[in-house]
């Protein structure tokens, strides 16, 4: 897990850049700043972040790729932002395909893959 913290924020997990209110990224370009920041990019990496958020009793706010997101000038909390932006087919039927999209896909990337396997 990466780590983006402000001065005053301690993290037992991860390397991070020490910065002051760590910028949410978003697609709508709206500033918005947090007390912290983590980024995971596995499963693994998300449950080690979440079990640390409710040992040390923090807010924790997840967030995928940050598409379609309006979010205030500041949140006093952690923001987890999961940059998993894997694809995996689940399974095909006749009723059509599964598939496990990570939350760090791009809904637009998302549906040009779709498209291009004719899962739409």
């Amino acid at each position: 897990m990466n780590v983006i913290r402000n001065a005053e924020a301690h993290s037992k997990l991860g390397e991070g850049a020490s910065i002051p209110n760590a910028s949410i990224p978003n697609t709508l370009a709206l500033l918005s700043r947090a007390d912290a920041l983590w980024q995971a990019s596995s499963e693994k990496e998300l449950v080690e972040a979440v079990k640390q958020a409710v040992s040390e009793r923090r807010d924790l706010l997840p967030l995928g790729e940050g598409s379609n997101v309006v979010l205030p000038a500041r949140l006093d909390k952690t923001v987890m932002q999961v940059t998993d932006s894997s694809v995996t087919r689940i399974a095909t039927g006749t009723a059509g395909t599964l598939v496990r999209v990570g939350a760090g896909k791009s809904c637009h990337s998302w549906v040009l893959d779709s498209l291009e396997q004719s899962w739409l």
